[in-house]
């Protein structure tokens, strides 16, 4: 019998936005779904992250990639209160990961 073995390729690592997998909805981009670090609301009321919806528009021009409509960087504002709330929430979440630390006995 010939057995052959696989390797599972190496993982890249992650930065932050790729390794919070289960952020509520409210916390996603709506252009990748990856977790909302600097996050601007188009004057439609849809999140994106910063640098994904520049990137976007470079690539493709001044249109919202959810609704169609004209829209450049300038015209999305910053959100500081949706980026407390996700920093809270990640933070939250990291204590709730952190395995529990053994207390050595003396």
């Amino acid at each position: 019998v010939n057995a052959t073995t696989t390797v599972a390729p190496m993982k890249q690592p992650q930065g932050l936005r790729d390794m919070v997998q289960n952020a509520p909805k409210e916390f996603r981009c709506a252009l990748d779904e990856k977790l909302l670090c600097d996050p601007v609301i188009s004057p439609g009321g849809i999140v994106f992250e910063r640098t994904t919806l520049v990137r976007w528009l470079e690539k493709h021009g001044n249109q919202c990639p959810i609704t169609g409509d004209a829209l450049c960087a300038e015209d999305c504002k910053r959100s500081p209160e949706i980026r407390k709330k996700v920093t809270e929430w990640a933070r939250n979440e990291g204590r709730q990961r952190e395995p529990k630390k053994k207390k050595r006995s003396s």
